[in-house]
């Protein structure tokens, strides 16, 4: 049972951060809530007064629903079976080694509009946030402000790529009780040899 849910804002100029802290109580073995939150915050600040914050119904929700205000180049009607690009009128910055990630509500596909590109990432950056939406079917253009995308908040998993010419060897010679041994990725460097490094510019080895 939820005993109190508080909620922290901090404000500046055209800027929000929220932080959630949730009191819990009478937890029973078979209803624990405990979520789990990220080290740091999601920034979301607002370019346009008309823009909405994600919100969730409720806190265990995994996703936040994200309201689009406005269409692109302020068109006065979507065209059907193309790309149509839509305003959320915010800027959101996820902490270092996150993510955001944009899916489509399910109200959105009985609308008759899908996700252009069916999985949207959103990285660290200064811009604000637009969605592609198809207009797959031959219906009324959809009501704004209107909230028909999730946002999810997705832990980034770094990597190096590998130029190989013969992916069989590396499958053949790659050993799954050892993946942190590096020895196994390049299974023609002898015990102790140099392993590739990463080239900075391409992140390719070298």
């Amino acid at each position: 049972m939820i005993e109190s849910i508080n909620y922290r804002l901090i404000k500046t100029k055209n800027q929000i951060i929220i932080y959630l802290h949730t009191s819990l109580k009478n937890r029973t073995k078979n209803n624990k809530m405990n979520p789990k939150y990220i080290p740091g915050v999601v920034n979301v600040k607002k370019v346009n007064p008309s823009a909405e914050y994600p919100t969730k119904r409720f806190e265990m929700d995994p996703a936040f629903d994200v309201t689009l205000i406005a269409r692109k180049d302020n068109r006065s009607e979507d065209n059907t079976h193309e790309v149509n690009y839509f305003h959320t009128g915010l800027m959101i910055v996820p902490p270092h080694g996150y993510h955001v990630e944009f899916i489509a509500d399910e109200k959105l596909h009985f609308s008759g509009y899908t996700l252009a590109t069916g999985l949207s990432v959103h990285s660290m950056t200064n811009q604000e946030v637009m969605i592609p939406l198809i207009k797959f079917k031959e219906v009324e253009d959809i009501q704004l402000p209107f909230r028909g995308v999730k946002m999810i908040i997705r832990q980034t998993i770094f990597s190096h790529l590998s130029s190989v010419e013969n992916t069989r060897a590396v499958i053949k010679n790659r050993d799954y009780d050892h993946p942190s041994d590096d020895s196994t990725m390049f299974p023609n460097y002898p015990q102790g040899a140099r392993r590739p490094v990463a080239n900075p510019k391409t992140n390719y080895m070298m």
